[in-house]
């Protein structure tokens, strides 16, 4: 463990506001997507049966014609896949419903944790084929920021300048996570090492001094 890193960890603070109009039009937008993803979920599953179904009838009259059929053998595993897939379709729609709800009460709410980042540099140490890239942003105040690559977009992170959102619900809990990009994209990385354990960092925590420290020369 590097000298400078404190006993007790440290996260990047929040400031608790109102959600912009913008903001809740995007909670809404969210809800409208995840009914619209449950719509087609639904219709897709419940095609599937009918499907089976008519492979089933198919195989089973091509059987009794030639061979010889056991009917009970044959419905009993017609109506074990029927269930199965009332099953999916019932988990399917109670995990959208659970959504929703959350979504629901955020916008009733109305309220985020706002995670304001200003960063003065950025690197990268690379996590391998099978663990995230870390990333260590040089804060204005002299302090490291380190963030896991597999939380953002690829294709706008990472970034100087935005903001980490968690929507909150009614009861105060963080229910859905979106992040504003207000810079362009840093396309030239510098790659590095680090002098301490990828696993003694915690996404969003604050360390003091610059990612130099964290960092072997």
């Amino acid at each position: 463990m590097n000298d400078a890193q404190d006993d007790d960890e440290v996260f990047l603070e929040p400031v608790e506001r109102a959600a912009t109009a913008s903001e809740l039009r995007y909670l809404r937008l969210i809800r409208e997507m995840s009914k619209s993803s449950l719509r087609m979920h639904v219709q897709r599953f419940t095609r599937l049966p009918i499907i089976v179904g008519l492979i089933g009838a198919i195989c089973w009259l091509t059987l009794a014609f030639s061979e010889g059929a056991d009917f009970t053998i044959i419905s009993v595993f017609g109506l074990v896949g029927l269930g199965l897939v009332c099953l999916v379709v019932r988990d399917i729609r109670g995990e959208t419903a659970r959504t929703q709800a959350k979504l629901s009460s955020a916008i009733n709410g109305g309220r985020v944790h706002a995670f304001v980042v200003n960063a003065e540099s950025v690197c990268v140490y690379p996590g391998g084929k099978d663990a995230s890239d870390i990333y260590l942003f040089g804060l204005e105040d002299g302090q490291t920021l380190f963030l896991l690559a597999k939380d953002f977009s690829a294709k706008k992170f990472p970034c100087m300048s935005f903001t980490l959102l968690h929507f909150l619900d009614e009861d105060s809990e963080t229910v859905w996570h979106h992040i504003r990009y207000r810079s362009s994209r840093v396309d030239e990385l510098e790659e590095v090492s680090l002098n301490i354990s990828r696993y003694d960092i915690e996404p969003m925590e604050v360390m003091p001094g610059k990612p130099s420290t964290y960092v072997n020369s």
